[in-house]
């Protein structure tokens, strides 16, 4: 059956396209959608396909992706390859379409595509974030048979997306299992435990988990540090966020002003107004342009 977007002309999709002020950045260049398919016209290959398509996902325009999918590789004659469908998978979660999976599996054995990991953990993530466990089950049995072995990035995903469904300590016995099987975490795993555990409200056991992490010698990453500094002030902690904090900022990683904010006006409350004043001006001194927004924070607790 021929899709809506096979009947659309160029120009006038084009016109629909230019109309929306999102761009996205393929090649080093700033390019609306408009301009992206115009590029792709200009010099149509499967790599041009792909980057219009991930220009579709960056730019927060997802439902384009499959009619694009569907009408280009037909007018122009290309052939789809492995990173042509993992980046119209990641549109299809998006949408919250992660069931369209299937059919393209099916696609991908008919043209000799096999799936890679990757593929894989889009659409475990998909499914997780979709709250259809059932279909997360689906994808390792089909892993197992496709001889696929269940490697870090799998791992990951699946930890993340029970993290996110507020399940932590479920995701804590994927590290134990991965342990068994002598698998090395990394600093993805621990970042999506720290969050997992602050997003919960067990703080104790998120930085339990980031003390581990560090004992294991990874080191955490940015959003490691900003999540458990954030959770921590809003827990009260700010003791404990402030040595969190410290050593983010000797990595020139800085919490954004909110998170600041927070730790400097906590950190005040409890009488270590030196300490707060400390991280106030180390913030100036790196952000000059953030010198007018703590003015008011200074007002308020340095008189």
């Amino acid at each position: 059956m021929m899709l809506k977007s096979q009947t659309l002309m160029y120009p006038s999709f084009l016109r629909h396209l230019s109309s929306s002020t999102t761009t996205t950045t393929i090649t080093s260049k700033t390019l609306t959608l408009a301009e992206a398919l115009s590029s792709f016209h200009a010099a149509p290959s499967t790599k041009a396909l792909n980057s219009l398509l991930f220009s579709c996902l960056l730019s927060g325009a997802p439902h384009l992706a499959p009619p694009l999918f569907r009408d280009l590789p037909v007018r122009h004659s290309l052939s789809p390859d492995l990173a042509t469908y993992n980046t119209l998978l990641k549109n299809y979660v998006l949408l919250r379409s992660t069931s369209s999976f299937y059919s393209l599996l099916s696609e991908m054995r008919r043209h000799s595509v096999p799936p890679n990991l990757t593929t894989f953990s889009i659409a475990i993530s998909g499914f997780y974030s979709e709250r259809r466990l059932r279909d997360v089950d689906n994808l390792l049995l089909l892993m197992r048979r496709s001889r696929l072995p269940a490697g870090l990035s799998i791992y990951n995903a699946r930890i993340q997306g029970l993290c996110k469904l507020g399940r932590p300590a479920d995701a804590v016995g994927l590290v134990r299992e991965m342990g068994r099987k002598r698998m090395r975490t990394n600093c993805v795993t621990y970042g999506h435990l720290v969050l997992g555990f602050c997003s919960v409200g067990d703080l104790g056991t998120a930085r339990r988990a980031f003390e581990e992490m560090r004992r294991k010698g990874i080191a955490p990453e940015s959003g490691c540090y900003f999540s458990l500094v954030h959770y921590l002030c809003r827990g009260g902690e700010f003791g404990a966020a402030a040595e969190v904090c410290r050593e983010s900022i000797g990595r020139n990683w800085v919490p954004r002003f909110g998170t600041m904010r927070m730790l400097v006006e906590g950190l005040a409350g409890e009488g270590r107004r030196e300490e707060a004043r400390g991280f106030l001006e180390d913030v100036k001194r790196r952000f000059p342009d953030s010198v007018e927004s703590w003015k008011e924070v200074e007002g308020g607790l340095f008189k």
